[in-house]
């Protein structure tokens, strides 16, 4: 059998939650100034109102991508998308992680022993390191633990997927690629015909991944099965365990697990 090559973004998919990230708007509406260190802060101005879509970027590729705009009508101008990215390195994002939406690390661990596996971020490496602690994850069960550098010719996730594919030896139909974002991490596998997986809640993941690699799911499916039970079964619900339910049957469903 050909090797195949697992890849897992981090935020949103090795731990997911509705709130995970709410605190993020806020801080970088408070710190974009920052990201453009060298402008003036005439030159700043004009790119506010030249480029829209640095007015609602708010997450790494939205930022990037609003970056390259610029330096593509202002060739000029001192804009970089290293700037960013070195201020990233310096940065600790506010996450709220809930404890019931974290992926098995039982489960995670023998991934990594079976198979190689490779976490491909949008975050900078003390970000990656400091929530990976926060849930139990340890980066040396990976092959490499890589932060996207958002390189100005391509600042999406593919150059790095398609560095893993070099690396690994092997067609990047053989990769597998597991977030939750479409744009972030999926699209990108897609253009160079990786397969894909779209992460809706953490504890999904090992139903997903075993799923795609063609093995055994009767666990896994077991365990969904019982955790949506115990979630239905639980007294006094609160609304917004309601609403956790019914967001994880929706997931459940959307695999094609009957309830």
């Amino acid at each position: 059998m050909e090797k195949r090559v697992i890849i897992l973004d981090f935020d949103g998919t090795l731990y997911s939650g509705e709130h995970k990230f709410d605190l993020i708007p806020e801080i970088i509406k408070n710190n974009k100034r920052n990201f453009l260190p060298r402008l003036s802060d005439e030159e700043y101005v004009v790119i506010c109102k030249e480029i829209p879509s640095w007015t609602t970027a708010i997450f790494g590729s939205e930022l990037t991508k609003s970056i390259t705009e610029m330096i593509e009508k202002f060739p000029n101008l001192p804009i970089s998308t290293k700037d960013f990215y070195d201020w990233q390195e310096s940065h600790i994002d506010p996450i709220i992680i809930d404890p019931e939406e974290t992926i098995d690390l039982n489960f995670l661990q023998w991934l990594c022993q079976e198979y190689p596996v490779y976490i491909v971020s949008n975050s900078a490496p003390p970000h990656i390191l400091h929530y990976m602690k926060e849930i139990g994850v340890n980066p040396d069960w990976f092959v490499e633990v890589i932060s996207n550098p958002f390189n100005e010719f391509d600042t999406t996730k593919k150059p790095c997927y398609e560095y893993i594919a070099k690396k690994e030896n092997i067609s990047p139909t053989n990769l597998y690629v597991f977030g939750d974002s479409r744009t972030s991490d999926l699209n990108p596998a897609k253009v160079i015909n990786a397969k894909t997986g779209h992460v809706r809640d953490a504890r999904l993941i090992p139903y997903m991944v075993k799923s795609a690699l063609g093995l055994d799911i009767s666990q896994e499916k077991e365990y969904i099965i019982s955790t949506y039970n115990a979630m239905i079964n639980a007294n006094e619900q609160t609304t917004e365990q309601k609403h956790k339910t019914e967001l994880f049957r929706d997931y459940v469903l959307a695999l094609g697990i009957n309830l």
